[in-house]
C-alpha cells in the first residue's frame, strides 16, 4: 500500500491498505482533507476538497493503481447551518468543489495541515477563534474516570476522589507544568451520559471542590458538556423533539452508547441549542466563581465535547 493514512480526530498514523472512505463533517471526517504519508521517501500526498461553504461531502480514496480518489456531495442544505426544508428533497442538489491533489515534501503531516489552514483562513467565515492565552499555554489535560479499557468508573466523578487525583497528578508533573482537568460525570447522575442537557444540580461539593482545585493546585478546570444529544425520556422531549436532527425519511435520527440510552441529537446550528448550552456554560462559570473565597476563582467554563462525531445530516421536517 501506499505507506500510511492520518486520518481519526486523534493524529494516529493507521496503514492505508484498501480504499478508505469518511463521511465531512463526523469524527472520522473532522476536516475536508486526507493526507497520506509515504515515510520512507519523505513525501505525502495531499487530497482535499476547499469548500468555503462546508457543505458535507464523503472523501474516499484508493491506494491502488491508478489511484483513484473521489469526493461525492450530499444533496444540498443537508445539514448546512440554519437549513431545514420539507421532504422529498426533489432537486436539493449540490456541487462538490473539484478534488485538489498536491504533493509535499517531508515525513508528517504538518505541510498538509498548514495548506488546508491557509485556505481556511483565506477564504471562509467559519474558522476558529484563536484560544485564550491560558488555553493555549497548557502543557497537560488530563480527564476524570475512564481506565484503560475505555469504560467510565462511576466514582471517578466524585468531587472528594476527583480532589485526591488531581492533587497526586500534581505532584507527578511538578508545580510548573500547566493543567487542565476535564472532569467528568460531574452533574448528579448516576452514570455517565444521561439526562442531557439537563446538567444542574451537580454533585454534591462540586463547585467548593473546583475552587479548591484552582486555588489550591493551580489547576485549570472545564466540566465536561455534551455538545450534541438530547435524552429522549426527559419530560422536555415532547416539547423539544422539533429541534432535533431528522433522517431523510422524516424520523428523528437517535443514537445509543455505552449505557444503552436512547439519545435524540439536537441540530447545533439553531439558536435554541446554542442558548441551552450557553446557559449550562454560564451558569458553570458563575456558580463556581461565587464558592471561591476570593471571587476570582471557579472553573474554566465547559468543555463541549462530541460536538462533531454524528454521522447524519439533518432532513429536519420541523
Amino acid at each position: 500500500g501506499f505507506g500510511q493514512l492520518q486520518r481519526r480526530c486523534f493524529g494516529i498514523p493507521q496503514p492505508l491498505a484498501a480504499t478508505s472512505t469518511y463521511r465531512y463533517p463526523s469524527s472520522d471526517g473532522t476536516m475536508q482533507f486526507m493526507a497520506l504519508l509515504e515515510p520512507l521517501r519523505r513525501a505525502s500526498l495531499y487530497v482535499g476538497v476547499h469548500d468555503a461553504h462546508g457543505a458535507p461531502k464523503v472523501l474516499t480514496f484508493s491506494p491502488w493503481r491508478p489511484l483513484q480518489c473521489d469526493a461525492e456531495g450530499e444533496p444540498y442544505c443537508a445539514g448546512v447551518l440554519g437549513v431545514r426544508y420539507l421532504l422529498p428533497l426533489r432537486e436539493h442538489r449540490y456541487t462538490t468543489p473539484p478534488l485538489l491533489l498536491r504533493a509535499f515534501i517531508g515525513s508528517d503531516h504538518h505541510p498538509a495541515t498548514q495548506f488546508y489552514r491557509n485556505f481556511v483562513r483565506a477564504n471562509t467565515d467559519w474558522r476558529a477563534l484563536l484560544p485564550p492565552p491560558w488555553l493555549a499555554s497548557l502543557q497537560v489535560v488530563i480527564n476524570t474516570g475512564w481506565s484503560l479499557y475505555d469504560v467510565l468508573e462511576p466514582d471517578q466523578g466524585s468531587p472528594s476522589v476527583v480532589e485526591s487525583d488531581v492533587a497526586g497528578m500534581r505532584q507527578i508533573f511538578g508545580a510548573k507544568v500547566s493543567i487542565l482537568l476535564h472532569w467528568y460525570v460531574w452533574q448528579d447522575v448516576s452514570n455517565f451520559d444521561l439526562r442531557y442537557p439537563r446538567y444542574f444540580p451537580p454533585k454534591p461539593n462540586f463547585f467548593s471542590a473546583v475552587a479548591r482545585i484552582e486555588q489550591q493546585y493551580n489547576v485549570k478546570v472545564m466540566p465536561y458538556i455534551n455538545g450534541r444529544l438530547y435524552d429522549s425520556k426527559l419530560d422536555t422531549f415532547s416539547h423539544d423533539k422539533q429541534w432535533m436532527i431528522y433522517n431523510i425519511d422524516g424520523n428523528i435520527h437517535t443514537e445509543s452508547y455505552g449505557n444503552g440510552e436512547v439519545f435524540a441529537v439536537a441540530c447545533p446550528s439553531l439558536p435554541w441549542w446554542h442558548s441551552t448550552i450557553s446557559d449550562v456554560v454560564q451558569k458553570l462559570v458563575n456558580s463556581s466563581s461565587n464558592s471561591s473565597s476570593s471571587g476570582s476563582g471557579g472553573g474554566s467554563g465547559g468543555g463541549a465535547s462530541d460536538g462533531s462525531s454524528s454521522n447524519s445530516s439533518c432532513f429536519g421536517v420541523g
